[in-house]
C-alpha cells in the first residue's frame, strides 16, 4: 500500500525544486504530472506557495519562482 505524502511535505519538495532550478517554469498540469499529484492537492500546494510568495503565476498561467 502506497502512503500519500501530506501537503506540507509536497510544499517543501516543490519549493526545494524551484530554489534548485530558479528558471523553472511549469503550468499546473506540468506540476501535477511531474509529481503525480491529484488536482485538488496540486491546487492546494500551488496556492500555498503563491500565498507564501515562493511562487508567482505568469500571465500565461505558468508558475515561476517569485
Amino acid at each position: 500500500m502506497r502512503r500519500e505524502k501530506p501537503m506540507t511535505e509536497w510544499i517543501q519538495i516543490i519549493r526545494a525544486e524551484y530554489y534548485e532550478m530558479p528558471g523553472l517554469h511549469l503550468t499546473k498540469h506540468q506540476v501535477q504530472r511531474l509529481w503525480s499529484l491529484d488536482s485538488s492537492m496540486c491546487d492546494a500546494v500551488l496556492e500555498a506557495l503563491e500565498a507564501a510568495s515562493v511562487l508567482r503565476r505568469t500571465r500565461t498561467g505558468a508558475y515561476v519562482k517569485a
